[in-house]
């Protein structure tokens, strides 16, 4: 035991590290502090609205998506590729759009994020749109190396549901007459009347999905730009 003189001499700090150097020991220096978890964050109405809770934009490569991410994926690996994300030069009148590359068989899908999954609870109250619009564009070599433009569909993510909260899956060919290969721009607008489904919460909307899929492999790129809610 330490001279009880030399005890009463010390600051309480000084005693615990000395009876308790295991506990008390600082990191060495240059070590990083461990991060407590973040607090879970409810949704503001700024935030939802830099995200396009009042004007309806989800994307356009400039004022709106800048915390948005994405992911990308396909069922026939080693066979099979995909990526997603922004790309400038490559959006509707040349600015910065969404480049989504796919080869392979299978199914190919990605999704875009507006708010970058995070808050956890962050959402998009879209229940009082009526439509999905957007600019798309289609690049393949041959429209055999193209995807099968009746198995393009999109949908809408839902952060309260992330396990089943996906909206129903919309078949771009209903929305259009026109030739969704020819390596044009094409604005669709589909109804959200259209993709209701329990599971999906209208008011916590949060990610854009978009998939295609093909008995035979593909190699294509899909272009996207200009991602809205309209009323």
């Amino acid at each position: 035991m330490p001279d009880l003189a030399v005890i009463r001499a010390l600051s309480a700090g000084a005693l615990l590290s000395l009876l308790l150097p295991a506990c008390l020991t600082p990191p060495p220096p240059g070590a990083a502090a461990p991060e407590a978890p973040p607090a879970p964050v409810s949704p503001s109405p700024a935030a939802n609205a830099a995200v396009g809770a009042e004007d309806g934009n989800i994307w356009d490569g400039d004022e709106h998506g800048a915390a948005a991410k994405g992911w990308q994926d396909c069922d026939k690996k080693p066979g099979c590729q995909a990526t997603l994300g922004p790309a400038p030069g490559v959006g509707f009148n040349n600015s910065v759009g969404l480049k989504f590359h796919g080869e392979g068989p299978g199914w190919i899908g990605g999704g875009w994020n507006w708010f970058g999954w995070w808050p956890q609870n962050a959402g998009t109250d879209i229940s009082g749109f009526q439509l999905l619009s957007f600019h798309i564009r289609i690049d393949a070599k041959s429209a055999d190396e193209a995807p099968d433009p009746g198995s393009l569909g999109v949908s809408i993510k839902c952060s309260s549901n992330p396990a089943k909260g996906q909206s129903r899956d919309a078949s771009l060919v209903k929305y259009t007459k026109e030739n969704l290969i020819d390596g044009q721009w094409h604005e669709l607008r589909v109804p959200l009347g259209d993709m209701k489904k329990a599971e999906f919460d209208p008011k916590t909307a949060w990610e854009f999905v978009l998939s295609t899929w093909s008995p035979v492999p593909r190699n294509f790129n899909i272009y996207l730009d200009d991602i809205r809610f309209e009323k």
